[in-house]
């Protein structure tokens, strides 16, 4: 790949979306067990905001200064090349994957992957839908089966149903048979609703573990209250599932959070996520089936990522931003 060059949004210090900027990068080449990815599509999550404005959730892998310049975890695209040992992949193939264990880089033309964190992308799914899918769509799956399969009749709460990972987790839980609460801000109430919802509530007028309801299961995308007030609303055998939230309530889970005993009564439990590659495809085949639909709130081209970070930043976008990194690419 000696001499090719290739676009990127990069950036350089902590703060604001106005940190982004285009820059020309040397395509990477792709090592043992990787391939290179032209890619067509990224979708933006919270986790890119984190390490774009150094909260302290984003500072954990660079204290000081981003370890990683470009941005950019779930993506969509075709394989140009393959490295020594990526077995399962040829040129041409349409894949999605997730970048966060590769180096992150998806706001590029091009990014290199472990094969072991890409899937192969099904007929009849567009590279700019499945770009949503790896980590929020993966994450909504892990959340409401790894810790207690959510069933019919199962009472299912989930907090930030307005967001990336609240998009696809009402669609799943709702496809299980569950009665879904979805609490947001009360501008996505009509989305939320829409997406099969049964109560929305606004967050801003109530606090869901003060409303005098019950649940199975808790998905909390944006956990920030204390462990008692989340046992308070949960029913016997229920569990809460913190996805994200604030550092403070994810450190108590980790260190409190235990079941309250032995049978596992009233859990509570934080969701170390991890790439499934046989999950990415399994939920790419649930959109081709048209049993979850991506959320989409708007694309934007490269040039415009920092749009994209700046309304995810301010908790504006509704289901999943995408980047059509390469428009014609994306559109197929």
């Amino acid at each position: 790949m000696t001499g090719r060059t290739m676009r990127a949004v990069a950036y350089d210090r902590y703060g604001g979306a106005d940190r982004l900027h285009v820059v020309e990068r040397a395509v990477p080449a792709p090592r043992n067990g990787e391939v290179l990815v032209r890619i067509g599509a990224t979708s933006i999550n919270s986790w890119d905001w984190d390490k774009l404005s150094g909260n302290l959730m984003g500072r954990f892998d660079g204290p000081f200064r981003p370890n990683h310049r470009v941005l950019g975890g779930d993506f969509a695209g075709v394989v140009e090349a393959v490295g020594p040992g990526g077995s399962g992949f040829s040129p041409g193939d349409r894949v999605l994957g997730d970048l966060s264990e590769s180096g992150w880089g998806g706001l590029a033309d091009y990014a290199t992957v472990k094969t072991e964190h890409l899937a192969k992308l099904p007929d009849g799914v567009g590279l700019i839908e499945a770009s949503t899918l790896p980590q929020a769509a993966t994450l909504a799956l892990q959340g409401l089966r790894d810790y207690r399969e959510v069933g019919a009749g199962d009472r299912v709460l989930i907090n930030g149903g307005g967001g990336g990972v609240g998009s696809y987790a009402i669609q799943l839980a709702k496809r299980a048979g569950a009665h879904v609460t979805a609490v947001d801000h009360g501008s996505k109430a009509e989305m939320m609703t829409r997406l099969g919802a049964d109560r929305t509530i606004d967050y801003q007028g109530t606090d869901y573990t003060r409303a005098g309801e019950t649940y199975d299961l808790i998905l909390d995308c944006v956990a920030r209250r204390s462990l008692k007030r989340y046992r308070g609303v949960l029913n016997p055998g229920g569990v809460l599932v913190m996805v994200g939230g604030t550092l403070r309530a994810i450190l108590k889970a980790v260190m409190l959070g235990a079941p309250t005993d032995k049978n596992g009564n009233r859990a509570v439990r934080l969701l170390m996520w991890r790439p499934r590659p046989a999950e990415f495809a399994e939920l790419a085949e649930m959109v081709r089936d048209g049993a979850i639909t991506p959320e989409i709130d708007a694309v934007y081209p490269l040039e415009e990522a920092h749009i994209a970070l700046d309304r995810i930043g301010k908790g504006a976008v509704q289901g999943k931003a995408v980047i059509a990194i390469d428009p014609d690419l994306a559109a197929n």
